[in-house]
């Protein structure tokens, strides 16, 4: 069952700014996994991130033209089926965005979201890519592409890939989080405790530590986060 997350800031360009729980159609909905976070509903699950600062259009004026009606409609409703779990309605609106849309970051951030749904991790790495390629400036396909590096057992590549990216997006805190994961994954704590001490100065200690204590990835350092 997909989940909304709440990880932090987003930034502006890179620098500032705020993440945003519902703001489709306002401001631009990025996706994103976070490793395992609930002990309680299996994974995969995403965050909606909204540019709550920054409206769609001034963010990716500079790469490609905004969505326009219908597709923005499709999109909105595949987005709307992705959060309630029906993935099949989800592609179904999805395939009727337009061919020329079909490259859109937010077309590609929503067809990501349906592949991890479904587990389909190599086709998700793909269009992960394709996503840093059309909208570099975007946390969300470096976040992903890590993500589904690290769900196809590379772990060690889904760290290195994300390390190119922290002072790209100094004020994501998910990035060192999920760093802290992989981390811990392949078994360096010391290092994992510092990316988790990075990402509580960006989204607070207490919200953090409740992440990672919900977080099977992190399990062997539930003791100490327990004492933060």
């Amino acid at each position: 069952m997909l989940r909304k997350l709440r990880v932090g800031e987003l930034p502006e360009h890179g620098q500032g700014g705020e993440y945003s729980g519902n703001k489709w159609g306002e401001s631009l909905f990025v996706l994103f996994f976070a490793p395992n976070f609930s002990p309680q509903v299996p994974p995969p699950f995403f965050a909606l991130i909204a540019f709550a600062k920054l409206p769609a259009a001034d963010i990716f004026a500079r790469a490609m033209p905004e969505l326009e009606p219908p597709d923005t409609h499709y999109v909105s409703f595949a987005q709307g089926w992705l959060e309630l779990g029906d993935v099949a309605a989800a592609r179904a609106d999805l395939e009727r965005v337009s061919v020329a849309a079909r490259e859109h970051p937010e077309v590609l951030a929503v067809r990501w979201g349906i592949l991890a749904e479904e587990r389909r991790w190599a086709e998700a790495l793909a269009v992960a890519a394709e996503l840093i390629k059309v909208a570099p400036e975007r946390p969300a396909g470096w976040i992903n592409q890590a993500f589904a590096l690290h769900e196809l057992k590379g772990t060690a590549e889904a760290r290195l890939q994300l390390l190119t990216v922290v002072k790209k997006f100094p004020r994501v805190s998910i990035i060192p989080y999920n760093l802290a994961c992989y981390a811990c994954q392949l078994g360096d704590l010391h290092e994992s405790i510092a990316w988790l001490a990075k990402a509580s100065a960006i989204a607070g200690k207490s919200e953090i530590k409740q992440m990672a204590l919900a977080d099977r990835d992190l399990e062997p350092l539930w003791p100490a986060i327990i004492k933060l």
